[in-house]
């Protein structure tokens, strides 16, 4: 039973981890569990896999009565979450993060049913804090992160998608220009979009190729602006293939999500992070800042990025490519592509 979502760096794990337990026995029957509100109600049933779905609302970020509201319905969701393990009966209970994971892991310990937890970021999530004492054990990206906890933690790596990594190791770079890949998130980032749009000089028409993920809002006016400056660009509200264009790409500009972090890492990409300043616990600064002291990137934070800032980094790689070199082997070096499959082992070995 894998718990949590919410957001895309709790269920793009979770479903790792599931398409690993797969991978290591084909009959292993899963069962995802999270919210009506979450993007787990999407992705879940996307990749094939059965999900319910429990009555379990946010803390974080709430108005008092929000709260109290949670506060009255946790009776409620515990009952919920004890009948469905009753009826599933898992032999483990995995928590990826994220508020809906939180009764489910409550209710499987009430249980005695064996509970691990993932933790993606830098900075532990609250729900994991809560929680990392009723875990088994404790699997962790950053070794950072396992100062929050006081149970065992295993710091194996974040589980990186099967398909990512396919798809860049199938992929062949198609062209031989310095190619920069932008990434504001699934939903795009518009500060983003707008300082990589005044970076655009005519210094780079002929030298530098752009992939840009835009998100569906600021679509139309980005693929507009490469158009009207005539360089060689390709435009798309949302990238499907992601492992694709890692291949493809030289160089990345992108938030610092967990999960983002954790693909450059294994995709071995050099990198300009520019942390969401409105994340919670300003975890995304401080997973940027892990890949900073490894020389795999540089980081802009919100305030200090400009269309000059950002077409001075760019003319600063173009000049000198074995400063790229050194990122993008830096980077290599902190990928960790079979966490999902050494996390999938240890679990075995705890139940």
């Amino acid at each position: 039973m894998i718990a949590g979502g919410g957001t895309g760096g709790h269920i793009f794990p979770g479903l790792a981890l599931a398409d690993a337990f797969r991978a290591r026995d084909p009959k292993s029957e899963i069962l995802f569990v999270g919210t009506e509100r979450g993007l787990e109600r999407k992705l879940v049933p996307e990749k094939g896999y059965p999900l319910s779905l429990i009555p379990i609302r946010r803390l974080k970020g709430e108005s008092l009565l929000g709260r109290l509201r949670t506060f009255l319905g946790i009776p409620a969701s515990l009952w919920h979450c004890q009948k469905l393990i009753r009826r599933f009966q898992p032999d483990l209970v995995v928590g990826v993060g994220g508020y809906s994971s939180g009764p489910v892991v409550l209710a499987a310990s009430m249980l005695r049913r064996r509970v691990i937890l993932l933790e993606q970021n830098s900075v532990a999530g609250l729900t994991n804090r809560i929680l990392g004492r009723f875990a088994d054990r404790i699997f962790t990206h950053f070794k950072e992160s396992a100062s929050y906890f006081k149970r065992q933690v295993s710091c194996l790596g974040n589980p990186v998608r099967q398909e990512i990594l396919e798809q860049f190791k199938t992929t062949t770079k198609t062209s031989q220009l310095f190619t920069v890949l932008i990434l504001g998130g699934s939903q795009g980032a518009t500060p983003i979009n707008k300082a990589v749009t005044e970076a655009l000089s005519p210094l780079f028409r002929d030298k530098i190729r752009f992939l840009h993920q835009t998100g569906e809002k600021d679509y139309p006016w980005v693929k507009e602006a490469y158009r009207q400056g005539g360089f060689q660009a390709e435009v798309f509200p949302f990238i499907q293939e992601i492992g694709r264009y890692y291949k493809e790409a030289d160089f990345v500009i992108a938030r610092s999500g967990a999960m983002t972090v954790t693909e450059l890492a294994a995709c071995g990409r050099a990198s300009l992070l520019i942390p969401y300043r409105f994340a919670a616990d300003n975890h995304q600064q401080k997973n940027a800042e892990a890949l900073v002291q490894a020389g795999a990137a540089r980081i802009l934070l919100n305030e200090e990025v400009t269309g000059k800032r950002i077409a001075l980094i760019l003319e600063e790689f173009l000049k000198n490519p074995e400063l790229l070199q050194t990122m993008v082997a830096a980077a290599a070096r902190l990928g960790r592509p079979n966490a999902g499959a050494k996390i999938v082992e240890e679990a075995y070995s705890i139940v």
